[in-house]
C-alpha cells in the first residue's frame, strides 16, 4: 500500500509543470512580475533623489508630467517644487475665508524670480523685483473673495524665495509671501 502510495505521488509530480514551465507559458506574466519588482526596487533607490509629479493646475498647459530631482542647490530661473505649510495658508485665509486650492500640504511649482539680496517695491498693486515688474495682485481670488497682496519685506532675507509664473492668475508669492529654502524640495524638469 505504502509502495503504491509512493508511485502514485511519483507520476504526479512528473506530470506536474515545473517553475520553468509556468514561466514559459505565462510568459507576459512573468514579464509583468519582472517590470512590477524592478520599478519597486527602482522606486527605492532613486526616491531619495527624485520623483515623478502630475501637473497641479492650469497654469501649466503644455505639461502634464514633471520630474524633481531633490536637494540640488536652487536660484533664480529655476522651477522648484515646494510643500504649502500653513503659515503660507494662514496668510490667505483669514478665519471665515477658505480657498481650496490652498490646502496644507499640497505640492506646488512655481518659478524662482527673486533671491536673497534682491529688493521688492510694490507699486499699485504691481509688485517690481530689482525694478522688473513680476505680477500684479488682482484684488480678488477666482471664487470672487477678497485677496490681498502679501507683506513683502523691502529685501529678501537669506534662506527665502520669492517665486511666480508667468500665467496672469497665477496664486504665488503675491499673496502667499516669501517661501522658505527648507520648503523647496527640488528642482523641476517638465517631462511631458
Amino acid at each position: 500500500m505504502k509502495l503504491f502510495n509512493a508511485l502514485s505521488l511519483l507520476n504526479v509530480l512528473k506530470r506536474a509543470p515545473t517553475i520553468l514551465d509556468w514561466l514559459d507559458r505565462h510568459r507576459w506574466t512573468h514579464v509583468g512580475l519582472m517590470l512590477f519588482c524592478g520599478a519597486i526596487v527602482t522606486a527605492g533607490v532613486i526616491a531619495p533623489w527624485y520623483e515623478v509629479a502630475a501637473r497641479m493646475s492650469g497654469s501649466w498647459p503644455h505639461h502634464n508630467f514633471f520630474l524633481i530631482q531633490k536637494g540640488q542647490p536652487v536660484g533664480r530661473g529655476d522651477l522648484v517644487a515646494f510643500i504649502m505649510r500653513r503659515d503660507y495658508v494662514e496668510r490667505v485665509q483669514p478665519g471665515h475665508l477658505h480657498r481650496d486650492y490652498a490646502d496644507v500640504g499640497n505640492r506646488w511649482m512655481k518659478r524662482i524670480v527673486g533671491v536673497p539680496g534682491d529688493h521688492i517695491v510694490i507699486k499699485e498693486d504691481e509688485v517690481y523685483i530689482n525694478g522688473q515688474s513680476v505680477g500684479r495682485g488682482f484684488g480678488i481670488d477666482r471664487y470672487g473673495q477678497r485677496i490681498d497682496l502679501a507683506s513683502l519685506p523691502e529685501v529678501i532675507p537669506e534662506g527665502e524665495y520669492y517665486v511666480a509664473l508667468p500665467h496672469p492668475r497665477s496664486f504665488d508669492s503675491r499673496y502667499y509671501g516669501l517661501i522658505r529654502k527648507a520648503d523647496i524640495l527640488g528642482t523641476v524638469t517638465p517631462l511631458i
